[in-house]
């Protein structure tokens, strides 16, 4: 059977990283699927219909509302997918997800998935592995929250949205990065016209380019990448 025609843009770094044969039988059971910005994708303790594998584009992964004030705890780009639950037997999705930034993706049924992945164990070691990585970065984000200044978990969520893409110029709107860092918009302001007013970055109505990277690593907090935190990470 013919593989899947890839979406227009980019490629999948988790279904890259099968086999030749377990990779043309999972794209097999792709369809290609729009990432519409703001789009919610699923809801804490709804059941899980598809996996979701972003080719370009970025999903934010966000605590239960229920719970009190939303916030990011993970951000999936084409390094990686949507719905890991599944690799563990779930039924129903942990956490709510919405597209951050529009992209394009391949979808996959849930009984096509757990078909592949009782059949090949090169799929379940990709996406053990993949499912370690994102616990790990979702056991530092409430910490991030709590302790880290807004500045300074801005340029980092910037870091992040341009690691996924590749790209130095996207568009995200205040609300979605308010939503994102549980803040106020005019918080965001604050926060973005301190970046620009360094040169650091330019924004203007949601358009974002990162002008200065290194700058932009060095204000952001250590949760980045383990590292020093930069000048912007001083407590609120």
């Amino acid at each position: 059977m013919a593989a899947t025609p890839r979406p227009a843009e980019g490629r999948n770094t988790l279904i890259d990283a099968l086999a030749a044969r377990d990779r043309a039988r999972l794209l097999a059971a792709c369809r290609p699927m729009e990432l519409v910005a703001d789009a919610v994708l699923c809801k804490p303790r709804e059941p899980l219909h598809e996996a979701v594998f972003p080719t370009s584009g970025a999903i934010s992964l966000l605590t239960d509302a229920a719970l009190g004030p939303s916030f990011e705890v993970g951000l999936i780009g084409r390094e990686g997918m949507l719905a890991v639950e599944l690799a563990l037997g779930l039924q129903a999705a942990t956490l709510q997800a919405v597209v951050r930034v529009a992209g394009q993706a391949y979808r996959v049924p849930v009984v096509a998935l757990r078909r592949e992945l009782a059949s090949s164990a090169g799929l379940r070691r990709v996406m053990a592995g993949y499912l370690q990585a994102q616990l790990s970065q979702l056991a530092g984000e409430p910490a991030c929250v709590r302790f880290h200044s807004v500045v300074a978990r801005l340029a980092r969520s910037l870091l992040l949205v341009q690691d996924r893409l590749h790209s130095e110029h996207f568009h995200l709107t205040q609300d979605s990065l308010a939503r994102t860092l549980a803040v106020r918009r005019v918080s965001v302001t604050n926060a973005a016209s301190a970046l620009q007013r360094e040169g650091i970055i330019r924004y203007r109505r949601g358009d974002i380019t990162v002008t200065d990277r290194p700058a932009l690593r060095a204000w952001a907090c250590g949760c980045y990448s383990g590292g020093d935190a930069g000048p912007g990470a001083k407590a609120r």
